[in-house]
């Protein structure tokens, strides 16, 4: 759709918004009806975006770090604050910084593994591993009629940081670790699905079905893909994430066949057949 969008096209079987720009309450108005009529949908917010973030320190001057859709959100039953980041210190993946020998922890990334997953989800009953990077929090909002089932979970090693410090510190993973507070740890959701009962303000009532995710870097291939010469090597499941969420909420069995696992057999195969939809 195009950003001066009024409605979601007719016929639309699912709608999937991945860091959005600035939405007018008319247009996320327009989403929510869509929804409430039956249809589906699978956003991706962030509080931080580091495909974005690079993007404008490239000179991009339309990038948007952070991106949310709070009047939406709120409407269906979902917390999430744009300007707090998770920092994790169990998940955390381990870098090398700057001319350093040993690899060091680094919480702004998270290796999910399957004690993060939902298990008895079809999208995730499956995964193995999932790499994510300053990803945001999920929660059910107080007095919410729509039903919050947790999908990525964190470890209870978690805490939250302004984004603001977070960037400040994100070359530097010493700090980084020292913003997580070991005194107010939990776990945190990074992905729900949101079903059930939703009473908007403004437009009214209806039967919700979406999947919402606080992370759009779970796109970015260095985070899941090695590429090669017409050659692509999942190593992590982060596209068979998206894609069984695609299956998953719009029933098409050929998506899901195609999902990519992480491992060696055959991963270009998928990327040459769902490079256009199923037909």
């Amino acid at each position: 759709m195009q950003p001066t969008f009024k409605d979601v096209p007719a016929g639309a079987n699912l709608l999937l918004v991945a860091h959005p720009g600035t939405l007018s309450l008319n247009q996320q108005r327009a989403i929510a009806s869509y929804m409430m009529k039956g249809g589906k949908a699978l956003i991706f917010v962030d509080p931080l975006s580091e495909i974005e973030k690079t993007q404008a320190e490239n000179g991009d001057r339309s990038a948007q770090q952070s991106s949310d859709m709070p009047d939406l959100l709120k409407g269906m039953g979902v917390d999430y604050a744009p300007d707090l980041v998770v920092l994790d210190r169990q998940l955390a993946q381990r870098i090398r910084a700057g001319d350093q020998q040993q690899t060091v922890v680094y919480p702004l990334w998270m290796h999910l593994r399957e004690g993060n997953f939902a298990p008895r989800d079809p999208v995730t009953a499956s995964l193995t591993a999932m790499n994510l990077a300053s990803t945001g929090s999920l929660s059910q909002s107080k007095g919410a009629t729509t039903k919050f089932e947790p999908l990525l979970i964190s470890s209870d090693q978690a805490s939250l940081s302004g984004k603001d410090n977070v960037v400040a510190a994100m070359n530097d993973p010493a700090s980084l670790l020292d913003q997580t507070d070991v005194n107010k740890s939990k776990s945190y959701v990074l992905a729900a699905r949101v079903t059930g009962h939703a009473n908007v303000n403004g437009l009214g009532q209806g039967d919700v079905n979406m999947i919402v995710v606080a992370d759009t870097d779970v796109f970015d291939d260095r985070f899941w893909v090695r590429l090669g010469d017409d050659q692509q090597q999942p190593f992590s499941d982060n596209g068979a994430f998206v894609l069984g969420a695609v299956e998953n909420l719009t029933g098409s069995g050929d998506l899901i066949r195609c999902a990519p696992a992480a491992t060696p057999s055959g991963p270009s195969r998928w990327c040459r057949k769902c490079r256009s939809p199923p037909n």
